[in-house]
Order: structure tokens, then C-alpha cells, then sequence
């Protein structure tokens, strides 16, 4: 992504907005996967009543790359105008190496099929090794996998409580960050 990017007070601001949306989403969107989680022995796809795990896990995958992606380019943002004040929060909530694999995860849960078939754009990544607490996985990106001796709990590669206790954690400061540029630009509500 391109860090170096100037903006109009109303393009930051509808920035601001959709961060805002997206990080709050991410926490929604837990609670949305870890009901249908509870829910997946109640149905199949083909019940009146079916299970939604795989689309809440898609939704979830989805809703914390947006937010990611929107507070980076936000931050790139603030940083034009000389401030930094989201980059311990974007530190806080995901490193480097964590991004790429986020940002895989949701390409190939986007892209589902191919990946299915074998002619997923990274094929060669599709399986992954997950080691923890001397216990070693191989891992599809499709998987959600739980295993109570190793302390472990992921969608694909990417254990759960990495995506969302950050958030939430972060919340508080992404949420008084992104009103204050919306309310400088339109003004606080009555």
C-alpha cells in the first residue's frame, strides 16, 4: 500500500467514517462467528434453520482486513498532516508478518473455489504449518481449528484471539480518533 497519501478534509473524513465502521465491525462480527460456532451442531446448510459458520467466518476474515486496511491508509492520512497518534494502535493490533497472512486468509477465503479446485493465485500457500507449544499443525485456510493442550484456536493460520482482542482492546482510542476528524470536518452533533 502506498504510504504516501494527501487527502481533502472530506476524503478523511469518509476515511475516519469507514475506520470507524470497519474496527466496530470486527467486534460485531465476532460475536456473529462465535454464535454460529456454538450453533454448528444445530444444522446444515440444506435445514430451514441452517448453520452460518462458513459465512460468518468469511464475514468475520473480511470485516478485520477492511479495518486494517482503513486504519493503515488512515494513519498514512493523519501522518501527511503530522499526525501519528494511530500508529501504537496499528503496532498494537497487528504486526508486519500478520498482515500478509491476514491478507492471504481473505483472498483465498474470497476466492474459495479456485483455491478448492487448485488454481487458488498462491496455490503454494494454501497449506500452512501452525506450531504451538510443541504441538505442529498443517492448516488449510478454510479450517477452524481448536486444540486445548496447545492453546490453540484459529481461523486457517490465524489464531482468533490475535484478530480480535486488539480490536477490542483499541477501540476505545480508533473510536475517539476517527469521531474527532469526523466532528472537526462536519461538525459535533447537537
Amino acid at each position: 500500500m502506498d504510504n504516501t497519501i494527501t487527502v481533502t478534509n472530506t476524503q478523511l473524513c469518509q476515511l475516519a467514517l469507514n475506520t470507524a465502521h470497519w474496527c466496530h465491525a470486527v467486534i460485531w462480527q465476532t460475536k456473529r462467528f462465535l454464535d454460529a460456532l456454538d450453533d454448528t451442531n444445530k444444522g446444515s446448510p440444506w435445514d430451514e434453520l441452517p448453520s452460518f459458520l462458513v459465512p460468518e467466518k468469511v464475514f468475520l476474515i473480511t470485516a478485520v482486513e477492511h479495518a486494517i486496511r482503513n486504519l493503515q491508509r488512515l494513519n498514512f492520512a493523519m501522518a501527511e498532516r503530522g499526525d501519528v497518534s494511530l500508529d501504537p494502535v496499528i503496532g498494537a493490533i497487528v504486526s508486519e508478518e500478520e498482515w500478509e497472512r491476514i491478507t492471504l486468509l481473505r483472498n483465498m477465503n474470497e476466492h474459495d473455489d479456485a483455491y478448492i479446485v487448485g488454481k487458488g493465485h498462491k496455490q503454494d500457500k494454501f497449506i500452512s504449518t501452525i506450531s504451538k507449544n510443541g504441538y505442529h499443525f498443517k492448516i488449510d485456510p478454510f479450517t477452524i481449528f481448536a486444540h486445548g493442550d496447545a492453546g490453540l484456536f484459529t481461523i486457517g493460520n490465524i489464531e482468533i484471539k490475535n484478530l480480535v482482542i486488539p480490536f477490542k482492546q483499541n477501540w476505545p482510542k480508533i473510536s475517539e480518533i476517527t469521531e474527532h476528524i469526523f466532528n472537526d470536518t462536519y461538525g459535533k452533533p447537537d
